[in-house]
């Protein structure tokens, strides 16, 4: 079965996007803004496909993408593994104690919450790390995004602080369809 359109976590820039590139590399690609509307966007056929993260070694299985899985009777096609690279990302270079807020998925404040704590910063969730850095772009606030090199690096970021996660950080990612 070859699937031509894919559904993903976006928007471009992002894990999910990367994912999409090793598992269906000639598939036209749809971002959404949450798992439940990658999923919407299978359940209603406007795609053939949806690319979920799975689990990750420092957080575990990803719980939302597992109910939606059993929910709607997902199947698993193939899968992949990357390696995960938090940095801390700013849209001016700000020390770290002038900081109001870092935001970023829940994943990946997880993953990086030895760092948040050593240096006492708050903070938010966002639906994508993706969608935390193009927030950086629309504010004057003191605030950082934790993001990937990849998409700081696209919108000209300043990279306050590198890996700054747990530890070695290995995602799945699985290519599902009905």
């Amino acid at each position: 079965m070859t699937i031509e359109t894919i559904a993903t976590l976006g928007p471009a820039g992002s894990w999910h996007e990367l994912a999409v590139k090793q598992l269906a590399p000639e598939a036209k690609v749809c971002f959404a803004s949450s798992f439940n509307q990658v999923v919407k966007l299978l359940l209603k056929h406007k795609v053939q496909g949806v690319i979920l993260a799975l689990r990750n070694n420092l957080v575990g299985e990803i719980k939302e993408v597992k109910k939606l899985r059993t929910r709607h009777n997902l199947k698993l096609k193939t899968t992949t593994e990357l390696k995960i690279v938090h940095h801390l990302w700013s849209n001016d270079p700000i020390k770290l104690n002038q900081l109001e807020l870092v935001v970023s998925h829940p994943a990946a404040l997880t993953q990086c919450q030895r760092f948040l704590k050593t240096h006492r910063l708050k903070t938010q969730t966002s639906s994508s790390t993706t969608t935390a850095a193009l927030k950086l772009l629309k504010t004057t606030r003191k605030l950082a995004a934790i993001a990937g090199p990849t998409i700081g690096n696209k919108l000209g970021l300043t990279c306050l602080a590198e890996d700054i996660g747990d530890g070695p950080s290995l995602t799945e990612f699985g290519l599902f369809y009905l």
